[in-house]
């Protein structure tokens, strides 16, 4: 392997290593700037501080209720999104499937609301949980809300490919060019590698380097249909002039990129495939 290919498999490397971190900054993000979220998080601390479960209406008084219950929804529910997305990213990879991983990543994440929940407890009442069976209690809760924050988030945030604005089209754009290309940082350029599906967005890989677009492939694709490349998996789309060759392990297929990446072929399309870059397709 020469010297550039070394360089960009440590490129690559780095990538894979920070994309998780990557991805669980852009979800808090978002929803930050969600005015649902907020909405959502004023009534979830008003009916906190209202009924003042877990002793907290006869220990505090209603404005140290606010800042009690405010404290914690606030940052369990960060928390939580967070680190599940984190911990669910770097999971996935070595599980395969996504409910799995996420699932794992939530159990994880309860972890650091657990300690954070601990926390506010010293702060507010100067006793928090000190027995293994108390924590452990506390944990148990915490689970309960880093499944519930899963669920709330998965169920409301937007799915790639909705609210997906249209694609600007410049004065002087290309009118043979195909939409997509349009998407991307202009540090990426414009000679595609290939894109992966990966949760709600796609890893866009061009000759220049990589970044995440919130989009479905399957709307990529559409706009890609003036770009010589093919969809050969469920998760990938890659480009024909990116195919370096075909490479056959037991039943297995797949096809290996001009970067050394090793894309999966699906069964079904193997042999579209493989007309497709023995040229038959004319493509």
């Amino acid at each position: 392997m020469n010297r550039d290919n070394l360089d960009y498999v440590d490129r690559r490397r780095d990538f894979v290593d920070g994309s998780a971190l990557q991805f669980a900054l852009r979800e808090v993000q978002g929803l930050l700037r969600r005015p649902a979220f907020w909405i959502g998080l004023a009534a979830a601390i008003a009916i906190l501080v209202v009924t003042g479960p877990s002793g907290t209406l006869a220990h505090f008084n209603a404005p140290e209720r606010l800042a009690y219950w405010g404290s914690i929804a606030f940052v369990t529910f960060v928390t939580g999104l967070f680190a599940t997305n984190f911990l669910a990213r770097l999971i996935r990879p070595r599980m395969g499937a996504r409910l799995p991983a996420i699932a794992l990543g939530t159990v994880l994440a309860a972890i650091p609301i657990t300690a954070e929940v601990w926390l506010m407890d010293f702060v507010f009442s100067g006793s928090p949980v000190r027995t293994l069976a108390g924590i452990g209690s506390l944990y148990g809760m915490c689970v309960v809300i880093a499944v519930s924050v899963s669920t709330i988030y998965d169920l409301s945030s937007p799915k790639s490919g909705e609210d997906t604005p249209p694609v600007p089209v410049a004065d002087d754009a290309d009118p043979g060019e195909a939409p997509f290309l349009r998407r991307l940082p202009a540090r990426l350029g414009k000679e595609l590698v290939s894109l992966q599906a990966q949760d709600h967005y796609l890893e866009v890989t061009t000759a220049k380097g990589r970044d995440l677009i919130l989009m479905r492939l399957s709307d990529a694709e559409e706009e890609l249909t003036a770009y010589p490349g093919m969809r050969v998996h469920r998760s990938w789309w890659v480009a024909r002039s990116a195919v370096a060759g075909i490479e056959t392990t037991g039943d297995r297929m797949s096809v290996r990129l001009s970067n050394d990446v090793i894309v999966p072929v699906s069964r079904g399309k193997r042999p579209a495939v493989r007309k497709w870059l023995s040229g038959q397709d004319g493509a």
